[in-house]
């Protein structure tokens, strides 16, 4: 198995059980702090899924995928989000 199809299935595994300690949701404004956040988590041995929330997709199934993905999930909602 390369590494896209191991990565591939990885993604797949994550939408069907918790395989993360978190889960980042944010827009792409928002990026950089949502990356911050990850980083500081990791440093701390807490493992990140980082989710991009883009326009048009359905706040309620995002978050939903991220409750299902990990333990916790961090909605990053800043002035980027409401733009």
């Amino acid at each position: 198995m390369d590494t896209k199809q191991r990565l591939d299935s990885q993604k797949y595994a994550c939408e069907e059980e918790v395989v993360q300690d978190t889960a980042i949701a944010y827009v792409r404004a928002d990026e950089a702090l949502a990356q911050q956040l990850s980083d500081d988590l990791q440093l701390r041995g807490i493992s990140t899924n980082l989710r991009v929330l883009r326009l048009g997709d359905s706040l309620y199934d995002s978050v939903q995928e991220c409750l299902r993905s990990a333990r916790y999930t961090v909605l990053v909602l800043s002035r980027g989000f409401f733009s």
